[in-house]
C-alpha cells in the first residue's frame, strides 16, 4: 500500500469542503463537525481548523452566530464558535452563486 501524504494545503482545502458539507445538511457548523469528518494528520498543526474557519469568515462564506463547549475529550469543554452560511450582500452575485 502506498501512503499518500497531505500537504497542509491539501487540509485547509479538505477543511473547507467540510465547511460546506455541513452546511448543506444543518443550519450551523462548528469544529468538532467538520474534525468528525477530516482526519488531521499528525504532521499537520491541529490549529489548521481554526484557519480554515477563519478563511471562509473572512471571504464572506460564514459568520459566527455563538458558543458552546467541544464536546471533543481531547478539547478539554473549551468554548468554540459557532458558525452559520453567511447572508449574501446585496448585489453581490458572485456569493449568490450567479
Amino acid at each position: 500500500m502506498i501512503a499518500i501524504s497531505r500537504t497542509r494545503a491539501d487540509v485547509l482545502a479538505e477543511l473547507g469542503r467540510a465547511i460546506s458539507t455541513v452546511l448543506s445538511n444543518q443550519d450551523t457548523v462548528t469544529a468538532d463537525d467538520v474534525r468528525r469528518i477530516v482526519t488531521i494528520p499528525s504532521t499537520i498543526d491541529p490549529r489548521i481548523v481554526g484557519v480554515a474557519f477563519r478563511e471562509a469568515a473572512r471571504d464572506g462564506l460564514i459568520e459566527r452566530v455563538g458558543s458552546i463547549a467541544t464536546s471533543r475529550p481531547a478539547g478539554g469543554a473549551h468554548l468554540m464558535y459557532v458558525w452559520k452560511r453567511a447572508k449574501p450582500v446585496a448585489g453581490d452575485r458572485a456569493k449568490e452563486g450567479a
